[in-house]
């Protein structure tokens, strides 16, 4: 069922169909909790080929370091450089697919896969000059990182979805979010959550190894005089870090999967307040645009 005067349509939720008021902050449905869900239900519609993709996505990120790994040897210069930006670009392939699938999923329609590859590239450099904002607001202070994390999150689905440049794209999130930053900062508060908790998830290994490095120093130290494998292994700095010796299966294959899981639905999410900032804010007429 499609709104007449709306691209989008009618959300159904399999307990009650949700007409979207011109005014976020009139919407009771605007909130984290029902964008959540919303977005839950669009994965579930769809649970396989949305998790495929986010699994691809997630290991293309990684792509500069596996693949080597594959073919037994260090990758350095140009061909580096060369698996860095293919990976990214393939990164952004999966989500632009993945996009148009969430797209499809909420209005009983295809998904139109060469707008999303025509998207990739572009989709690519606003997520580096998205990531370059977020870390000068982070130089400045956390706050500033926050807002800006906030205020220009929404640049994907413009160029996704509507052929926006990278920095129209930008600029579109920056000028939906603004005037609500509160109401949308509400309506997502789940879904950052989720990913926050997934990011920590992700770095595992990592953080069990900084958390634990003090306690081996100790003992390196504590045992200098003695001889043995592990004592060896601590003045190596080489003891069983808890995630260590797992690390290499947990970034290649666990965090992908774990990926697949959770960015579905927190895309999902974010679309559900997407399209209620595009409901309020049309598109310019043709005489405007000129």
């Amino acid at each position: 069922m499609t709104d007449a005067n709306n691209r989008f349509p009618y959300y159904d939720d399999g307990v009650n169909a949700i007409k979207i008021s011109s005014d976020p902050a009139e919407d009771a449905a605007f909130h984290g909790y029902a964008c959540w869900r919303r977005g839950t239900v669009l994965f579930m519609r769809a649970p396989l080929r949305l998790f495929m993709l986010a699994v691809l996505a997630q290991s293309a990120i990684l792509l500069p370091d596996w693949l080597p790994a594959l073919v037994g040897g260090r990758v350095g210069g140009v061909a580096a450089l060369a698996l860095s930006a293919g990976g990214l670009w393939l990164e952004a392939l999966c989500y632009a697919m993945l996009i148009h699938l969430l797209d499809a999923m909420a209005g009983g329609n295809q998904a139109n896969w060469r707008q999303a590859m025509g998207a990739a590239l572009y989709l690519a450099v606003a997520g580096i000059l998205y990531t370059l904002a977020v870390a000068v607001g982070l130089a400045l202070f956390l706050l500033p990182a926050v807002f800006l994390s906030i205020a220009l999150l929404f640049f994907a689905w413009p160029i996704v979805l509507e052929g926006s440049g990278p920095l129209a794209a930008l600029e579109q999130s920056w000028r939906w979010t603004l005037p609500r930053f509160g109401r949308v900062s509400a309506a997502i508060s789940i879904a950052f959550l989720v990913y926050g908790a997934y990011s920590v998830l992700s770095w595992w290994p990592s953080i069990a190894g900084v958390a634990w490095q003090p306690l081996a120093t100790l003992l390196a130290g504590v045992r200098s005089g003695a001889t043995g494998p592990l004592t060896a292994a601590l003045q190596a700095q080489q003891i069983i870090v808890p995630g260590a010796v797992a690390a290499p299966i947990w970034y290649y294959v666990v965090n992908p999967l774990l990926g697949g899981l959770v960015m579905p639905p927190v895309l999902g999410a974010l679309y559900e307040v997407y399209r209620r900032l595009r409901e309020i804010q049309p598109e310019p007429s043709a005489s405007a645009a000129s």
